[in-house]
């Protein structure tokens, strides 16, 4: 039982952070420190070209249907989660600068568990019911680019988690975008570095801008990510952690909305390996995840 609370809590991070391999990334003293904005470098400006920047108005909402679909194999085990969710995302404030704060409610919820996580999680009613009504909130500027954000209460770990990984989706719909004018065919690269319990990762994520219409544009894009060793922080298991190694990829599509950040939408797939041990136990992880998120019409 031991072991089987310290996998999935491995697990949680799958939710928070979801590569196989080493991906190999620009050298750290390129990337912005914790906390600070993306940074952006085109690598292509592509055609009839344009300022890309969110307009956001306060009180301006949408509602969104998001899938979640988490498989995890590691330490014998083989375990997953697959989430239905409903959520309303609102613009709650803007200030002069045009820096708006997103904030995202899980207004349904259904968690089915699968492998061992079906034979030990019990009902997974219980699960539905701590994460409705669940909030969290971003700060972002216009460029899209991360300033601040809460995830709201934090008191149960594993709930907490699990707040955490909604971040991937509900940043789906805002994206980083050049200081520089871009068209359609435009690409460019965002270096962020990300706090994971404690843990600092180091980010890649490379834009194509393959439509745009108005406000409404598509980009494809891909992501890969990795972590040096370190100690972190995971839900239920007590003292620190040792992180090994930590190798993320992913590739989907994204859609976003100029005038009304709330309707973005995100079709992605990401996957995790990561090497860690704590009180004596190791723990080789690899993860798939599968994110989908529509804003409703």
């Amino acid at each position: 039982m031991k072991r089987f609370g310290f996998i999935v809590a491995t697990a949680l991070i799958g939710l928070s952070a979801c590569g196989k391999g080493t991906p190999d990334l620009p050298p750290a003293a390129e990337f912005p420190a914790p906390g600070e904005a993306a940074r952006t470098v085109v690598k292509s400006a592509g055609e009839n070209t344009r300022v890309l920047r969110y307009v956001a108005k306060v009180d301006a909402k949408n509602e969104a249907d998001m899938d979640i679909d988490l498989s995890i194999d590691g330490g014998g085990m083989e375990m997953g989660f697959k989430m239905k969710l409903g959520a309303l995302n609102s613009i709650t404030a803007v200030d002069p600068a045009g820096n708006f704060t997103q904030a995202m409610e899980i207004t349904s919820a259904s968690v089915k568990l699968g492998g061992k996580l079906a034979e030990m999680g019990g009902d997974s009613a219980m699960f539905d019911d701590m994460m409705k009504g669940m909030k969290m909130s971003f700060k972002m500027d216009p460029q899209g680019r991360m300033l601040e954000a809460d995830l709201g209460d934090k008191e149960n770990p594993m709930m907490g988690q699990m707040q955490a990984g909604m971040d991937q989706a509900m940043q789906g719909g805002v994206v980083p975008f050049p200081t520089e004018a871009v068209g359609i065919g435009a690409q460019w690269e965002a270096l962020s570095t990300v706090d994971m319990m404690g843990a600092k990762a180091r980010m890649v994520a490379n834009y194509k801008l393959v439509a745009l219409d108005g406000d409404k544009g598509t980009l494809e894009f891909t992501l890969k990510g990795s972590a040096d060793a370190q100690k972190m922080t995971m839900p239920n298991v007590p003292g620190e952690v040792d992180l090994k190694a930590l190798a993320i990829d992913a590739e989907g599509r994204i859609g976003f909305n100029l005038g009304n950040p709330t309707q973005g939408s995100v079709d992605m797939k990401m996957n995790m390996r990561m090497d860690l041990s704590a009180q004596g136990q190791s723990a080789d992880m690899k993860m798939g995840m599968i994110i989908k998120m529509a804003a409703k019409p």
